[in-house]
């Protein structure tokens, strides 16, 4: 299910549902914020929530569980769900050991070490490690469904079960750290994650255990092609965390405007009445007063100013943030704030742009060897050109990858998936308004053709020294209505 961020209290409402164990989003898209959600929400009385946010911890110790790389990739993945099942059964018998005796007996013991849950996962991995991975001369398959079979851990199971509907517990699990799409343990353990979230969802869920699995949007198309056997069975109803236009304008309205009132700005004239849920209303009454309704952009050219700071950011909350938080520091010392003049917002949204691209860039580092020097073959290319242009320059990164892992698809697959180049949908002469899809706004990947015209996200154009020689207003945009509000102001 696709749920606009415009339809937040039902995203919240979906997110909370038992039906509801798989939530996508691309990194600033808001995971982490719906995460902490689970701690205060009040549809779930009595409930307690953990929240694994610091997978880096354990990502090395789950790598060594699967380090053997004879075993072929069924295996793997029922490998991964064992551990799996270990780790989130003794992360609950852990949470309810002073219920139970019989929970408390088997419950691992942990010292003062163990201060987060991802520190408690590390050491349960570490766990499964010595029962079943260490020993010589025994049959992992054998000794795991012992295990699970066993009297003591089947008691401890019974009487969690008999606890958790009065004292429900959300689990709230966040994506690996790595992104990497080509190795086979990451995507190994993500797929026997999902299937497992997917049956302990159905078992148990309507007796108050919830597990909340966080994947990043960027794995989720080589995910559902490649390694989950059945996607219609264990990827249902994912919640896809996609922010609109009047949500970014009213989250950013709204941090003003709560600024303004706690730090009691006399001289600044307010509404007294908002409806935060009209994106009209938002725009016109609070963004507009301080942002200004009309901006002129580098190019000369007149546009509209939303849309204008929208377009440098690939739609994600944190990076519209980010770019306003500059835009705002400067006013501050210039002692314009909250007024923001057209050239400062120019001047700043030039700024923000490197940021914002190197930071898009740097969380790929790990899955793309030398990425920097991969990319520098966009260096000075025009911003709108024919696909074909692709596959000419994609020969001059032959080179900077490593051995025998270069072809001209995986270069513009690249680009594609870091949202750097996109695909025209639609172009207006008159305006110059160049509409283009991009990967990072689709559930499914962008295919570049060669034949069709292509162009770059404008929030790279500084880093790539970019000509724009014919003024195109770039909009990344998807074709979707809510996206018509655009349209309506411009």
């Amino acid at each position: 299910m696709i749920l606009l961020m415009s339809d937040l209290e039902q995203v919240l409402k979906t997110a909370i549902d038992d039906h509801t164990y798989i939530i996508v989003g691309r990194r600033g898209a808001g995971k982490t914020s719906l995460a902490n959600f689970f701690e205060f929400q009040e549809k779930i009385q009595n409930s307690s929530c953990i929240d694994v946010n610091e997978p880096q911890v354990y990502t090395d110790v789950l790598s060594r569980i699967t380090s053997d790389t004879t075993t072929s990739v069924d295996i793997l993945t029922h490998k991964m769900l064992c551990v799996w099942e270990y780790v989130f059964w003794n992360i609950i018998f852990n949470h309810y050991k002073e219920d139970a005796t019989s929970i408390n007996a088997v419950a691992l013991s942990a010292d003062n070490d163990v201060n987060s849950p991802a520190h408690f996962i590390q050491l349960a991995l570490h766990s499964f490690l010595d029962k079943f991975i260490n020993k010589e001369a025994v049959d992992f398959a054998t000794s795991v469904e012992n295990y699970f079979k066993d009297k003591a851990f089947k008691s401890a199971q019974i009487a969690v079960l008999e606890i958790s509907p009065e004292k429900p517990l959300i689990i709230a699990m966040d994506s690996l750290e790595r992104y990497d799409v080509n190795s086979d343990f990451f995507m190994a353990a993500t797929s026997a994650l999902v299937q497992f979230a997917s049956q302990f969802n159905i078992a148990h869920a309507a007796k108050g255990l919830h597990l909340k699995v966080f994947l990043s949007g960027e794995v989720v198309p080589s995910l559902k092609e490649q390694w989950i056997t059945n996607v219609t069975k264990f990827f249902r109803k994912p919640l896809y965390l996609c922010w609109r236009p009047r949500d970014l304008v009213r989250l950013t309205s709204w941090r003003l405007f709560k600024y303004i009132k706690h730090h009691k700005l006399t001289h600044v004239e307010l509404p007294s009445r908002v409806d935060w849920t009209s994106f009209t209303e938002v725009h016109s009454s609070v963004w507009q007063p301080f942002f200004g309704k009309r901006i002129v952009n580098r190019a000369k050219m007149e546009e509209c100013t939303f849309p204008y700071l929208l377009r440098h950011t690939q739609l994600r909350p944190r990076q519209f943030v980010v770019l306003c938080n500059y835009i705002a520091d400067k006013a501050i010392s210039e002692g314009n704030f909250p007024y923001f003049k057209n050239e400062d917002l120019v001047l700043q949204t030039r700024n923000v742009e490197l940021e914002l691209a190197d930071e898009v860039i740097s969380s790929y580092a790990k899955i793309y060897e030398n990425i920097g020097y991969i990319l520098d073959a966009l260096t000075s290319m025009p911003c709108f050109f024919m696909g074909k242009e692709l596959d000419r320059i994609a020969h001059k990164t032959a080179s900077a990858w490593p051995s025998g892992t270069y072809s001209p698809d995986r270069f513009k697959r690249l680009i594609a998936e870091l949202g750097i180049v996109g695909k025209v949908r639609r172009f207006d002469e008159r305006t110059k308004i160049v509409e283009a899809d991009f990967e990072y706004a689709l559930r499914t990947r962008l295919y570049l053709p060669h034949d069709e015209y292509c162009v770059i996200h404008p929030m790279f154009f500084r880093k790539f020294h970019i000509k724009n020689t014919n003024e195109y207003l770039i909009y990344p945009f998807p074709d979707h209505h809510d996206f018509d509000e655009l349209a309506e102001i411009r």
